[in-house]
């Protein structure tokens, strides 16, 4: 059960990770018409442009955060799963034997 909550884990952190990304997609947003090297997440001249760019990659973030944490959660439940099934057969094995 322990390597199954591990992995949940490192699924969970992932998704922080990449819903926070997500969120500095739009928050981190910057066009500086004057001075480019001030510019962050700007790929072409026209904001309306940069805001459509910036949104489908945010969207493409939070869908593989979603993913991520489903995943985390399935492994949780995947490794409560088999717990159990370990434990009643080794409860039908002890009765086997009684």
């Amino acid at each position: 059960m322990k390597k199954w909550i591990i992995w949940a884990v490192i699924f969970y952190v992932h998704a922080l990770f990449l819903l926070y990304k997500g969120i500095d997609r739009i928050e981190g947003y910057n066009m500086n018409e004057y001075a480019t090297s001030l510019n962050q997440h700007a790929f072409v001249g026209g904001d309306a442009y940069n805001y459509i760019i910036n949104a489908n990659i945010q969207t493409a973030f939070f869908v593989m955060a979603g993913a991520f944490f489903i995943a985390g959660t399935m492994m949780i439940i995947g490794g409560s799963i088999i717990k159990t099934i370990r434990e009643v057969k080794e409860e039908s094995t002890v009765r086997e034997a009684a």
